[in-house]
């Protein structure tokens, strides 16, 4: 007698593509014609220029990307579970609090709309995606690694985007970004500012020193030209004051 096959829930749905989708990414036979599992996509990112989009190199080889994008949900609870995002010569970038990227304020500085909304919450899964609405900002991503001599400045850098979706839906981007070395010279400018003014204080207290000294030694020479000056006269009258009491003395016993 034939059984009714129970249809899957919304949930057991979305763990079965998720499986699939796993399965056939290892090379494993899922039963299917080999093509992959059509799911319907359910979220979209795009960049609307990349005019704005900055690779900021900072010092001490720290990295801030500074991504212009737009993120729009195309079904309902659609949320983003997983985000990446790397840069052509390194590791992948940090999206964890972008509030306390170094340098925030001089990355974002002279942003078109002020102030942008930062769509990190929303590529990292913290907050769902609302159906229908495009959410446009920027996206803050940091890192530590150098960038290659051989990139000059305001040179177009590939950005890779990967996301995973809750059905478990793989979706790869790339974006660009200008490369951006202005935070990095004003903080070089302002260290040798301040070594050379060091280095203006210190000849400065060399010379007062030096000047100090030969004060002190003017003082002295004077001082002891006075003493050499005064002494004389006053032994000469000692010494005649003397012989004349003793020519005195000898009169007054002949008499």
């Amino acid at each position: 007698m034939p059984t009714k096959r129970r249809r899957l829930s919304k949930e057991e749905q979305v763990k079965f593509r998720a499986l699939i989708l796993r399965l056939q990414k290892a090379g494993i036979a899922t039963g299917t014609s080999g093509e992959p599992l059509s799911v319907p996509k359910r979220l979209d990112i795009r960049q609307p220029e990349y005019f704005f989009s900055r690779v900021h190199h900072l010092p001490g080889s720290q990295v801030t990307l500074v991504l212009q994008c737009e993120l729009m949900a195309l079904r309902a609870g659609a949320t983003i579970r997983d985000c990446a995002i790397s840069l052509p010569w390194g590791p992948e970038l940090d999206l964890s609090d972008p509030e306390y990227t170094p340098w925030y304020n001089d990355v974002i500085q002279g942003w078109p709309s002020w102030p942008p909304t930062v769509l990190n919450r929303w590529l990292t899964g913290e907050a769902s995606l609302p159906r229908g609405k495009k959410l446009a900002g920027i996206v803050i991503a940091t890192g530590w690694s150098p960038i290659p001599a051989g990139y000059p400045d305001e040179w177009p850098v590939d950005i890779e985007l990967a996301v995973s979706d809750d059905c478990g839906n793989e979706l790869n981007f790339t974006f660009r970004a200008g490369l951006d070395r202005t935070v990095k010279h004003v903080y070089e400018r302002k260290c040798q500012a301040r070594i050379d003014a060091g280095r203006l204080t210190k000849r400065r207290k060399l010379f007062e020193l030096e000047e100090e000294r030969t004060l002190d030694q003017d003082r002295a020479t004077l001082e002891q030209d006075r003493g050499s000056i005064s002494s004389p006269p006053a032994v000469a009258l000692v010494g005649e004051t003397t012989e004349g009491s003793q020519l005195l003395s000898s009169e007054t016993k002949g008499t």
